[in-house]
């Protein structure tokens, strides 16, 4: 069986709850058949996405390091892509790129989410809600590995799955996000409060009373830290003001997605047959999953500075001229050695320190670093080997609209100030003149514009000073991640919701004495006593 990018292993006893938490459209779904090649050449290697074909955004506009990986673990946290059987059963793979997906509002199914969406660290803690028994010691502490006494690694064995004990393997897929990922454990262990009996059913107890603590922690510096650096906080505004009218795309699409369920489903008393209520159902969207949240990739770096030495590739493909390459990459799914312990001043760091600033991803553009344009394996099993050419592609299997057509929806909700790129903002004079090809084979590019590419793209034209998206783009982020917070029973989001706006890191305490105040990552290290915050 090939291996997939984004593919997880899923346990048998997963069966019949593919409806839990599945995959659905804010906007209706469209077909676009765009030119093969003209994909090739538009997001392949040497393509103006890889070449720096198109306008950069200003220098000093890309985020501290940390943010792109904590976008990619808040992806993994929402966003998990799962094949279903007519009979509900998970197939452990991902469908071959040319595959059409149907979601629930097609009228059938062939793909879910594996995530219950409502960013509850169930990448952490377990698949679906349930707590992952493997990942805790008898007292319910996570179990780590540490290095001169300090957690930093997963606990890695040789008889336990592939060898990790990590409740989602794609949280290993490179050294910088599993590290991220042990700072969430270290922080439960922080707060953990082990049961006074010996119990199972206590300890299970315990774990989900951390849990809930941990996870308001996360979500806290999700709409207070992250949200705001990747969203215009106007447009965050004026989700929050039509959210509390229900008037928002995203309430929509639950909506029609629980009236889809219910005649596909043994009802009784609103329940399912396994009993779980149908108003908890949170629907993820594709526009979201396939495009929009794949803004990441455009600000990754090739390489990246762990510690105050010289920094590693992400992936040891790419020659760099004569220059000899340290054989050693980023890729994950292996021990942290010594000397790839992070040193977080480094990602999220706000002031000098030994070794200079923090240093930065890249801007949101459409210019992406060379090292995702031949992705080595396991990361896919199967061409394409870019993964811009990927994202295209992927869109085109889900159906999902154009930016533009998103750009004229959603107008119809918040206003005809919703600028729509023109076809010469796309593709600019210059990128048109360098790679005439792509344009004379497909016009389409530029009047019916993939949605991923178009978010990268009106970044530049609409935020070209911030380090933000644009209209498109800052609407469906926000509609996505305050959506899915905004029903939660255990979850206030009013009160991070007032003087809101981008995080003023300067005056942040870095070291709050309470679990309850941390809104920040800086706050977070802090409070774990990590060095130098």
């Amino acid at each position: 069986m090939m291996a997939h990018h984004g593919w997880v292993a899923v346990d048998p006893g997963m069966l019949q709850k593919a409806y839990r938490s599945p995959f659905g459209r804010l906007f209706p779904a469209r077909s676009h058949q765009y030119n093969s090649h003209a994909i090739s050449l538009l997001a392949g290697a040497l393509g103006p996405l890889q070449a720096g074909g198109f306008p950069s955004k200003q220098a000093g506009t890309g985020l501290a390091a940390g943010f792109t990986f904590l976008g990619q673990f808040i992806d993994h946290d929402l966003t998990e892509f799962r094949v279903v059987t007519p009979e509900l059963a998970f197939l452990e793979q991902n469908p071959i790129i040319g595959q059409r997906q149907q979601v629930l509002q097609d009228g059938g199914l062939t793909s879910t989410n594996g995530r219950t969406g409502s960013l509850d660290l169930d990448s952490v803690y377990g698949l679906l809600g349930g707590p992952d028994g493997a990942l805790f010691d008898e007292k319910g502490y996570f179990k780590l590995r540490e290095h001169n006494g300090v957690p930093v690694d997963i606990e890695r064995l040789t008889d336990y799955r592939d060898g990790r004990r990590i409740a989602d393997p794609r949280n290993d897929e490179n050294k910088i996000i599993v590290q991220l990922h042990v700072l969430f454990e270290r922080l439960h262990n922080k707060l953990h409060v082990p049961p006074t009996t010996d119990t199972l059913e206590d300890r299970v107890a315990s774990i989900k009373a951390t849990r809930a603590k941990v996870v308001r922690v996360f979500r806290q510096i999700v709409v207070k830290d992250y949200l705001p650096r990747v969203a215009n906080p106007d447009i965050i505004q004026d989700v929050w003001s039509k959210l509390q009218e229900g008037k928002t795309f995203y309430q929509k699409m639950n909506r029609d997605v629980r009236n889809a369920l219910v005649p596909r489903l043994e009802l009784a008393g609103g329940k399912d047959v396994t009993g779980f209520d149908l108003r908890d159902v949170t629907a993820m969207p594709v526009e979201f999953a396939h495009a929009v949240f794949r803004l990441g990739h455009s600000q990754l770096r090739d390489s990246y500075k762990l510690t105050g030495s010289k920094g590693l590739r992400l992936f040891n493909t790419m020659t760099s001229g004569n220059a000899p390459q340290d054989p050693r990459d980023l890729r994950g799914n292996a021990k942290i050695d010594d000397d790839i312990v992070i040193d977080w001043k480094f990602f999220f760091g706000l002031r000098d320190h030994d070794g200079g600033e923090a240093q930065s991803g890249e801007p949101l553009d459409a210019n992406l670093p060379a090292s995702i344009f031949r992705l080595p394996p396991p990361s896919i099993g199967e061409p394409p080997i870019s993964l811009a050419e990927r994202n295209i592609r992927r869109g085109v299997d889900f159906g999902l609209p154009s930016g533009q057509e998103v750009a004229y929806a959603l107008r119809s909700t918040y206003g005809a100030g919703i600028a729509v790129l023109s076809p010469d903002q796309v593709l600019p004079i210059g990128t048109v003149a360098e790679y005439p090809e792509i344009r004379d084979i497909d016009a389409g590019f530029a009047v019916d514009t993939p949605l991923w590419l178009y978010i990268l793209r009106e970044a530049s034209e609409q935020a070209p000073t911030a380090s933000h998206l644009g209209h498109v783009g800052s609407y469906i982020v926000a509609e996505t991640i305050l959506g899915s917070l905004y029903n939660s029973p255990d979850f206030d989001l009013a009160p991070l919701m007032t003087n809101y706006g981008v995080p003023a890191d300067s005056s942040a305490p870095s070291a709050p004495a309470k679990w309850e105040d941390i809104f920040h990552m800086t706050q977070m290290l802090g409070f774990l006593a990590i060095s130098g915050f």
